[in-house]
C-alpha cells in the first residue's frame, strides 16, 4: 500500500477538486495506508482513489530517485489511471477527437501534442524564469502548463499535479488548493483562475502566474 505521508494530501486534494471525490480525508488516509474501503463513499470514489494511488506510486518513486520530469514520465503517470480517466490511458489525444474543456470564459480546445511538443513543453518549464524563483513556484507552473495543454483524453489535471510534485524534494509536496471547511469557495476561485489561464494564458502570462500565486498562497502550513 502507499505509505501514509504528505503525498496523501496531493491525492486527496486532486480527487476532491478535480473529480468531485466525496470520500473524506480520514477515509482516504485509511484506504491509502491499509486498503480499508470502510469509509469509501462510492465505487466511483474507489476507482478514482485506486487510480490516483497507482499513479502516485510512480510519482513518488521518480521523486525519491530525483528523476527529471520527462514526456515519457508524464505519459506513464496518465497510463496508470486505467479505471477512471482516459479511454486510452497514457496515449496522447488526437486532433480529430476534438476534446476540449468548458470554462466560464469559453471553450478551451488546445492543439493536440506530439511527443516532441510534450518534451518541449516540459523543457520550457525547466528553464523559464519565474517569480518568486522557488521550487514550489516552478512545480505550480509546470502543473498549469501541463493542465492547459490537455495532452490526454482525460485525467490531465491529475497527471499534471503528480508530475509537478516530481520536481520537488522528497519532503515537499504541492497540494491542489481546497477548502477544509467544505464551503467550496477556494475550489471555485481556483477553477475560475485555471479557466482564465486556459483561455488567455497564451497571450497573457499574468493569467498563468495568477494560478501559480494562488496555489502558493493556499498550501497547507508546515507542521
Amino acid at each position: 500500500m502507499l505509505r501514509t505521508d504528505a503525498f496523501v494530501s496531493v491525492i486527496y486534494s486532486a480527487g476532491k477538486v478535480f473529480d468531485n471525490l466525496r470520500t473524506g480525508r480520514l477515509a482516504t488516509e485509511e484506504f491509502l495506508a491499509n486498503g480499508s474501503t470502510a469509509g469509501i463513499a462510492s465505487r466511483a470514489d474507489l476507482q478514482l482513489l485506486q487510480d490516483l494511488q497507482d499513479a502516485a506510486r510512480i510519482a513518488r518513486r521518480a521523486k525519491h530517485y530525483r528523476q527529471s520530469v520527462t514526456a515519457e514520465l508524464v505519459c506513464e503517470l496518465n497510463a496508470a489511471m486505467t479505471r477512471s480517466a482516459a479511454l486510452h490511458p497514457g496515449q496522447l489525444r488526437r486532433e480529430e477527437q476534438r476534446i476540449g474543456v468548458r470554462t466560464a470564459d469559453g471553450d478551451h480546445m488546445p492543439p493536440a501534442l506530439t511527443m516532441e511538443k510534450l518534451r518541449a513543453l516540459v523543457e520550457e518549464d525547466e528553464t523559464e524564469p519565474i517569480a518568486p524563483d522557488s521550487m514550489l513556484a516552478r512545480a505550480a507552473l509546470l502543473f498549469v502548463r501541463l493542465a492547459k495543454a490537455q495532452p490526454f483524453e482525460d485525467g490531465n489535471k491529475r497527471t499534471a499535479i503528480l508530475a509537478a510534485n516530481v520536481l520537488l524534494p522528497e519532503d515537499t509536496v504541492l497540494v491542489v488548493p481546497h477548502d477544509a471547511e467544505a464551503s467550496g469557495e477556494i475550489e471555485s476561485e481556483f477553477h475560475d483562475l485555471l479557466g482564465r489561464a486556459y483561455i488567455y494564458g497564451g497571450d497573457d502570462h499574468s493569467a498563468i502566474h495568477a494560478v501559480v500565486e494562488f496555489m502558493l498562497a493556499h498550501q497547507p502550513a508546515e507542521k
